[in-house]
């Protein structure tokens, strides 16, 4: 089961969407113990610090400001932070105080620590930025106008679209209820405080492809070819419907499907229609050896 992140983009996501990922909290420093000159340990002095993360939550009275910052495997942890009552708070350049900071917006914290106790000293927001999601059409409802969005790595975002956003398809203007499931499409848009809302989605239905690798089985009848091939340097196996009328080639001479041999190198192209490939041309080898 595939996951969905909704792009009210809580900080547990990954933020792997263009724009929107955050920078790993710098670890604050070991303090440093200094011997003084009769043996005895020195005072330990504070070290600075920074993190770069989602504000998680803020509780002015207490002086407490929690974040999230990206940890390994796209997982998440979470810093809890003194503020100091003097700290130097801007939300989006503008002086602020600690009570005015947006939860899920991004934060740069600066500060201080000693025996890992770390008080804030600056706190600069921002609470609007820009985001891009490029991936495969999942789904879309246009009534809650939203669209789902494959991406590369097989992760799965529902992106709110907003009201006035613009859609285009293959270069011509269209609404988010025409745009089809198995398109390929480009979404960029603006965050607010880790809520996302496109503004725009650029969708092409039409591309073309080339698939190498080995015949695996041919359907004459299903009109079908299978090709083992490798995708990361492991074997696996696609079966690509062929059109009607498909130019065929068998070490260079003209053949048809049912012709084709199981284990001929093949390169297979033709054009993908929303997700839905469609071969127009196979051109197949085989080596016959010779008997002596």
């Amino acid at each position: 089961m595939r996951k969905h992140h909704l792009l009210a983009f809580s900080v547990a996501a990954g933020l792997t969407l263009s724009g929107l990922a955050v920078q790993p909290a710098l670890a604050v420093a070991a303090p440093a113990v200094v011997t003084a000159s009769k043996g005895r340990p020195a005072p330990v002095k504070p070290v600075t610090f920074r993190t770069d993360g989602v504000v998680a939550s803020v509780d002015a009275d207490a002086a407490i400001l929690k974040v999230a910052v990206p940890a390994a495997g796209g997982t998440t942890s979470q810093a809890t932070l003194t503020v100091a009552a003097t700290a130097s708070v801007t939300v989006d350049g503008v002086a602020a105080t600690l009570a005015e900071v947006p939860v899920g917006s991004r934060i740069k914290v600066t500060g201080s620590g000693i025996s890992g106790t770390r008080t804030a000293t600056r706190l600069a927001v921002t609470t609007t930025w820009n985001f891009r999601q490029d991936g495969v059409v999942a789904s879309v409802d246009a009534d809650a106008a939203t669209v789902a969005v494959t991406a590369a790595n097989g992760a799965e975002s529902v992106i709110p679209v907003a009201e006035d956003a613009t859609v285009v398809i293959d270069g011509v203007v269209a609404t988010l209820a025409e745009v089809p499931a198995g398109a390929r499409v480009k979404v960029t848009g603006i965050v607010t405080n880790s809520v996302g809302s496109a503004t725009a989605l650029a969708v092409t239905t039409t591309w073309g492809f080339r698939q190498d690798g080995v015949v695996a089985s041919v359907d004459a009848d299903a009109a079908t070819v299978a090709v083992t091939h490798l995708v990361r340097g492991r074997l696996a196996q696609t079966t690509i419907p062929v059109a009607d009328g498909a130019v065929i080639t068998l070490n260079r001479s003209a053949s048809t499907l049912a012709a084709l041999p199981v284990g001929a190198q093949v390169q297979v192209s033709g054009i993908v229609t929303n997700g839905v490939e469609s071969a127009k041309k196979i051109t197949a080898t085989k080596t016959v050896k010779r008997r002596r």
